[in-house]
């Protein structure tokens, strides 16, 4: 908690200073040349227009990897999960009903960021996305219940609304979905909320699991910047995770999540920092991880853009990544070696290049390679491990509605 509190003091000296640019930069908001991305979540609507509005989105994608895991998944990416193959990344539908007061909304998705990102959820709850409602109570406060994607980072399933085609590891490593309630509040530049939630990650809770609670706070000039610091703070279960059953002994977990995003012109940069304290499993010490993404986008032409990133990922005692998880384990079917030899300390490096010929159609070119900072060879190849894992992308998204 000590922790939290320092940064909640640096972060409110941080936003003090933007206060001063948002006083400068409102009247050239409307004036900016780069679109900024898409929220992950929805908001409370800005308009008071009653009506059911449905959106649509899907991403076709075809890879060619250096390596050839036996069971065809790369264990440390959503995007491609599976190398080597044409298929489906994602595919989205939503419905939304909103008026004055009430928001209700129902989302599905399937395809193979969902097959890792769920992959620990009941079959049919990996089919839903969204499914909440949201009540206003006053033009600043509003509380939301149900399943929702989460508010960590800046990067979505969706992945148009991404710099990039693929996700960093942050991205991927950090909850991408919660399950339980919010409370909002919304003024000018600024919007905070309260989490109540059944935990990192979870839709279905094991029957000794407790609740979680978590922080957002943001400071949000359209179009120009956004800073965003939020927290997590519960039990989680103890890794390896022999199973999901009642016995499984728990871990206290304190995450923060602390991104900015900033747009100058043709120009779009943004900067994310994970990081995370656990118990150790004999509850004799905290361990840390800490995450990192970076990149930089340029918008060549209403059609073309290109960007760079370097992401990278440091969790020495496996508190979220596990390379000494063998290759065909079975949940439930015995234990594995708590580490590989520094455990899971990896730089990746990402370009893409984006063609845009109409608004809804997005094609897009990415090469990425990953690379073991401790010379351990953790990247399945065949019946051997490789400290080095590259792949080239291409894909196909189409989307509809708004």
């Amino acid at each position: 908690m000590k922790v939290n509190l320092i940064f909640l003091l640096a972060i409110m000296l941080l936003f003090n200073g933007f206060s001063l640019l948002a006083q400068e930069e409102q009247e050239q908001v409307e004036k900016t040349e780069v679109d900024e991305p898409a929220a992950a979540e929805n908001r409370f609507p800005s308009r008071n227009l009653p009506g059911i509005r449905f959106t649509g989105y899907f991403d076709i994608f075809g890879t060619y990897q250096t390596t050839r895991p036996l069971n065809g998944e790369n264990p440390f990416s959503s995007y491609p999960f599976r190398g080597n193959e044409f298929g489906i990344s994602y595919a989205y539908a939503q419905a939304k009903y909103e008026d004055s007061k009430i928001v209700g909304t129902v989302a599905l998705n399937m395809g193979n960021i969902v097959d890792l990102m769920y992959e620990e959820q009941p079959p049919l709850l990996k089919l839903v996305r969204e499914m909440s409602v949201g009540y206003k109570f006053t033009e600043e406060v509003w509380i939301d219940a149900g399943i929702f994607p989460s508010v960590y980072g800046t990067e979505s399933f969706i992945t148009k609304n991404n710099f990039h085609a693929t996700r960093s590891i942050t991205g991927d490593f950090s909850p991408d979905y919660e399950e339980g309630f919010r409370l909002n509040y919304h003024k000018e530049y600024w919007q905070a909320k309260l989490l109540l939630t059944n935990g990192w990650q979870v839709l279905q809770p094991a029957a000794n699991s407790r609740r979680s609670f978590g922080t957002m706070l943001e400071y949000h000039i359209p179009g120009k910047l956004k800073v965003n610091w939020s927290t997590y703070n519960g039990f989680v279960q103890q890794r390896p995770p022999v199973d999901l059953g009642p016995d499984v002994p728990l871990t206290f977990r304190q995450f923060d999540n602390i991104f900015i995003q900033y747009f100058a012109g043709r120009w779009s940069f943004q900067s994310v920092l994970d990081l995370g304290w656990q118990q150790s499993n004999d509850k004799s010490k905290w361990e840390k991880w800490v995450g990192n993404a970076n990149s930089i986008r340029y918008k060549i032409s209403d059609q073309f853009s290109t960007a760079l990133r370097w992401d990278s990922y440091w969790d020495p005692t496996e508190k979220v990544m596990f390379p000494s998880m063998p290759d065909n384990y079975i949940r439930g079917t015995g234990d594995w070696p708590n580490t590989v030899p520094g455990g899971f300390q990896v730089d990746s490096f990402t370009w893409t290049l984006d063609f845009s010929p109409v608004q809804n159609i997005l094609f897009r070119f990415e090469s990425r390679t990953y690379h073991s900072r401790t010379g351990v060879p953790i990247f399945p190849d065949g019946n051997t491990k490789r400290t080095d894992n590259s792949f080239v992308l291409m894909s196909m998204g189409f989307s509809f509605g708004k």
